[in-house]
């Protein structure tokens, strides 16, 4: 059998013929295997299990992948490292960054950050704390944040003490 190419027909022991290896897949010693996921085989007579290449940040390929972008990675609640085979949650406290927000409504997200001191992070999204709030503490999931501010002082957006600022 030559070099990037598989056996086909006849029986499992006795083959007829052989075919040369399609995009998604590479051959070794006659027989064809998918690209495994988190990879993706662009070209004709693939030998190798690395195929082509890891799949680009802010996306995953499933097994068999042609393309490096088969699959966005959904919404900002998941993102997508280079070379993932399926998304991944992102967690409590931490937001999804990079790639943005496309015109369908999905997002091509390939990493998570913690929420910054001053802010919250809740559906893979950041937000100030708000008005009349302060935080802290970096990693903050909700809006009460560290909690309200002290009496006799004003906490705008984004506060980080509950003394920010003087009332009057």
């Amino acid at each position: 059998v030559k070099v990037g190419h598989y056996t086909v027909g006849g029986t499992p022991t006795t083959r007829s013929g052989e075919k040369l290896c399609e995009p998604g897949s590479y051959c070794i010693a006659g027989i064809k295997y998918p690209c495994p996921a988190g990879r993706y085989g662009r070209s004709y007579g693939l030998v190798h299990r690395n195929c082509t290449g890891e799949c680009l940040p802010g996306h995953y390929c499933t097994p068999g992948s042609f393309v490096s972008d088969q699959h966005r990675c959904g919404n900002p609640e998941k993102y997508c490292p280079r070379g993932s085979t399926a998304p991944s949650t992102v967690e409590k406290g931490f937001y999804s960054v990079g790639g943005g927000g496309l015109e369908d409504g999905t997002t091509a997200r390939e990493d998570q950050v913690m929420a910054p001191v001053g802010a919250y992070a809740a559906k893979g999204l950041l937000f100030l704390c708000p008005a009349g709030r302060y935080g802290t503490a970096p990693g903050l999931s909700h809006s009460s944040c560290s909690g309200p501010c002290d009496a006799g002082f004003y906490c705008p957006p984004g506060a980080t003490t509950p003394r920010q600022r003087i009332c009057g």
